[in-house]
């Protein structure tokens, strides 16, 4: 990683057999430290459906991101994927549920002759192309 300084690192395993952990976290050189980045590597490939991240709230299961045999799946409860998308009038309000249209990559309300239906969103667990503030 160019132009990193690797801050702190830590390595363990709980049970003989299981899979050592390797948790480390990166700061940019020319950043402030909220540009922090987290490196989770385990040293031996686990079982399908390994649990490498939970997330908890009060208590409760909320998500996780577990061991797929040969990548990694993200999951969570009553959550789905997202894309942010232009839309084709910039004054057009377009609440959370709403069914929208894509005319040439940029939603509406408008759904006639839409290339594509598409449900905006509530809750994503994911949110691809997210603009930030700037929404």
């Amino acid at each position: 990683l160019a132009g990193v300084v690797e801050q702190t690192g830590q390595s363990h395993s709980h049970e003989a057999g299981v899979p050592s952990v390797a948790l480390r976290t990166y700061t940019h050189l020319d950043s402030d430290p909220a540009s922090t980045v987290l490196e989770l590597g385990v040293t031996s490939a686990g079982p399908t459906g390994q649990t490498f991240i939970s997330f908890e709230e009060n208590g409760s299961p909320i998500g996780s991101i577990a061991n797929t045999g040969g990548g990694i799946c993200i999951s969570g409860t009553t959550c789905d994927f997202a894309e942010y998308l232009p839309k084709r009038n910039a004054d057009e309000n377009i609440p959370a549920g709403s069914v929208v249209g894509l005319h040439g990559g940029r939603a509406s309300l408008v759904t006639e002759d839409a290339e594509q239906l598409m449900v905006v969103s509530r809750n994503a667990i994911l949110r691809g192309n997210d603009p930030g503030g700037s929404r």
